[in-house]
């Protein structure tokens, strides 16, 4: 599934933004959900948005912001064909892991 976000959607920390995807593809109960950062595609936008709130809003390193994105971050792989898919995201179909523990 391809999404056009907005910046102020990627503009947040990972789980937000995990969480405004899975609001955008129609999920509503977005508490009771885990998401699988592999099976998620952004554009380098919205990679730089997502860094740019941790660096100005929580003071975060590039060294921590090297670990977060290897360990929580979804992969950068696409690259915009025109300026409407700046933000950019294909979410692949195990992206939400609905089953309870």
């Amino acid at each position: 599934m391809v999404l056009k976000l907005t910046r102020d959607e990627c503009y947040t920390d990972l789980n937000h933004f995990y969480a405004n995807v899975a609001s955008r593809m129609g999920f509503r109960n977005i508490d009771g959900l885990r998401f699988d950062c592999r099976d998620i595609l952004v554009t380098t936008f919205v990679k730089n948005v997502i860094s740019e709130y941790y660096f100005t809003e929580l003071g975060a390193t590039l060294k921590d912001m090297a670990f977060i994105w290897a360990c929580f971050g979804p992969k950068t792989d696409i690259t915009p064909y025109d300026i409407d898919e700046l933000y950019r995201v294909d979410v692949g179909r195990k992206f939400i892991i609905q089953e309870e523990y």
